[in-house]
């Protein structure tokens, strides 16, 4: 979901939502409910949140997940350089798995009046039978 790559990289860059979403010149509201995939962005606030965040309209649309490179060489850098592919693998296994729970939440409110329909019938069936058993 676009909202979870667009909080991963906020809280990478430091930023908090106020500041994003005024830069991105998006009603903080309006913001915060995209984070969570509540709503969905515009073109334009796409391309307003990608400015802002350093990247692009197409890396955040994309159902890849983002790959991070420590380039800090310095000597207190816990990466020197090279891949941390421990926090890597663990954050891409962590969006994929939030994105599949999105997904299957998406599915059921969306399919609830055709669940709903069947529980009622599923329901009027027991009562018939119990009342043919009882009668």
């Amino acid at each position: 979901m676009k909202g979870t790559k667009i909080e991963f990289l906020r809280n990478l860059r430091g930023y908090n939502q106020e500041y994003v979403a005024k830069k991105s010149e998006i009603e903080i509201s309006k913001y915060k409910r995209i984070e969570a995939n509540a709503e969905r962005a515009t073109e334009v606030d796409l391309k307003n949140i990608a400015t802002v965040l350093g990247t692009t309209v197409e890396d955040i649309k994309s159902p890849n997940p983002f790959i991070m490179v420590n380039i800090d060489n310095s000597p207190n850098s816990l990466g020197n350089g090279t891949y941390n592919n421990l926090i890597q693998q663990e954050t891409i296994s962590l969006l994929m798995k939030k994105d599949e729970q999105l997904d299957k939440i998406i599915l059921l409110v969306s399919n609830k009046d055709k669940v709903i329909e069947n529980l009622v019938a599923d329901f009027k069936s027991i009562v018939e039978s119990f009342i043919k058993y009882k009668g």
